[in-house]
């Protein structure tokens, strides 16, 4: 941080309820025309990818950074109550100058699924697909109704799959999401 006063880091974050072994973020892309953000290496070995050092998005699972920084930014926009609330704070960190890179020699282990009941539950479905369209509505290459349409449409299919218990809730909630972020985009 001595070094880099300006930056936002993330050490290489392994785990997930289901193997604790494997990569959950080695950094992160995020396509703004199809308001798409992924993480790099997910799922695989650590030995089998290396972390990109510069990266789009910063997870807010284990930020590291001057408490400048943090302020500069004012922290994480509150309106959005999980999920894509640490894009948009990696968006406004890189329109200020702000580098994001990741510390692959640096390790931590990620719970997945602490933020909800169940990790992939209606919760989860309502919040990632309202807020998706929150975030990238309105910012230069996002197109609502191109490419973000069908990104739409792929995340509300995506929310059917899984276990058949909870498949009606999970759907009627990405759905009630989707409505309710391209609502956002019409307020604007």
């Amino acid at each position: 941080l001595e070094e880099y006063p300006n930056t936002i880091f993330s050490p290489l974050i392994l785990g997930g309820d289901s193997d604790p072994t494997r990569i959950w973020f080695a950094g992160g892309r995020l396509d703004m025309k199809r308001g798409r953000c992924e993480h790099v290496g997910y799922g695989m070995r650590p030995g089998g990818v290396l972390a990109e050092s510069a990266t789009d998005f910063i997870t807010g699972a284990a930020p590291l950074m001057r408490r400048t920084v943090w302020d500069k930014l004012g922290g994480f926009d509150e309106s959005l109550f999980l999920y894509w609330e640490d894009v948009e704070w990696s968006i406004r960190a890189r329109e200020q100058g702000i580098e994001l890179r990741v510390l692959s020699e640096l390790t931590v282990q990620h719970l997945e699924g602490g933020s909800s009941s169940t990790s992939k539950g209606a919760v989860y479905q309502y919040y990632m697909a309202r807020n998706r369209l929150v975030v990238c509505a309105g910012r230069d290459g996002f197109r609502p109704l191109g490419a973000g349409l069908i990104e739409s449409i792929r995340v509300v299919a995506l929310s059917a799959r899984g276990s058949r218990s909870g498949r009606t809730a999970r759907l009627a909630a990405s759905l009630r999401g989707t409505a309710h972020g391209y609502a956002s985009i019409l307020r604007r």
